[in-house]
């Protein structure tokens, strides 16, 4: 995937240079272009009028240039080129921008909602119902009746279930063995392997909630030295937070989408690393598929 993110990217910056020479520099040569005519019609005297030919096929390129790129970024092929009419191509933009947003949707109870957070939990209810009703995201598994939209958003699991984490409140959503919810950063889940027959499956069952702090004894008794001194270092809300899932890749947990870059490149130096000493997994054929496509 590295190899996808890296051309993307590429690609990416090398648009923007283009952008900036062809279509800036479009309308600021027209500008020029006009003041100069207008700075020879003006002075009687001016020597300069021999250029005014020149001049006004420079400006007539330069519009053409210009209504080019907005009849593209309009999608209104139809249109005869000369028109000139930039204000309605800025306006069919914008229009198939909106056409493009998800302003608002219908939610169960038939209430219509705009709020972006609602219509993100809407989306989530469906494919939640549809996907993976019994089992939580980083748990669902691909369908071949999925849709695209969710195929897509299931291909970003590997890169969420590596940075994402509880942050401890009550300790009754995460659970001890199987979620990562330590400080280390490293590896924030218990190393300590789960004793036979322990019926301990969530985090509140190693808090005293009388008093809201560990229960130092038997944390020590059960688990090694390190994962006893990454749980005791876990400060517990006198409150009654409830816990909370956060993105370990920034400061303020909050996802990002350079930080889920930086933890996917990451799952690709692993692949390769693997790959060199002759551990070759199946995920590593999608990669070499995407390579073998941009290289063509």
């Amino acid at each position: 995937m590295f190899e996808v993110f890296h051309k993307v990217r590429n690609t990416r910056k090398e648009l923007r240079v283009w952008r900036k020479v062809k279509i800036f520099n479009a309308r600021k040569k027209i500008n020029e272009i006009q003041d100069k005519l207008k700075a020879i019609g003006e002075d009687r005297d001016s020597s300069d009028k021999s250029q005014i030919g020149v001049l006004e096929k420079e400006l007539g390129d330069a519009w053409v240039q210009e209504e080019r790129f907005w009849r593209q970024k309009a999608r209104k092929s139809w249109l005869a080129e000369g028109d000139r009419n930039t204000a309605f191509f800025h306006a069919k933009v914008t229009q198939r921008r909106r056409r493009n947003t998800i302003s608002g949707v219908q939610d169960s109870n038939g209430n219509w909602c705009e709020d972006q957070d609602a219509i993100a939990g809407e989306f989530v209810q469906v494919f939640k119902a549809k996907y993976f009703p019994q089992t939580s995201f980083l748990e669902a598994n691909p369908k071949q009746s999925s849709s695209w939209a969710w195929q897509s958003i299931l291909a970003s699991k590997e890169v969420i279930s590596k940075g994402w984490q509880w942050r401890i409140g009550t300790g009754e959503k995460a659970k001890i063995w199987e979620e990562p919810w330590l400080g280390d950063s490293t590896y924030p889940k218990i190393l300590t392997p789960k004793p036979q027959g322990s019926n301990w499956n969530y985090v509140e069952e190693l808090i005293n909630h009388n008093h809201m702090a560990w229960k130092k004894s038997v944390i020590k008794e059960v688990f090694n030295s390190r994962d006893v001194e990454q749980i005791l270092s876990i400060p517990l809300s006198k409150t009654g937070l409830v816990d909370k899932c956060i993105w370990r890749g920034t400061q303020t947990g909050s996802f990002t989408v350079k930080s889920a870059y930086v933890i996917a490149k990451e799952i690709v130096q692993t692949r390769r690393t693997a790959r060199s000493s002759g551990q070759i997994s199946g995920l590593e054929a999608d990669e070499n598929m995407w390579k073998r496509a941009f290289d063509k």
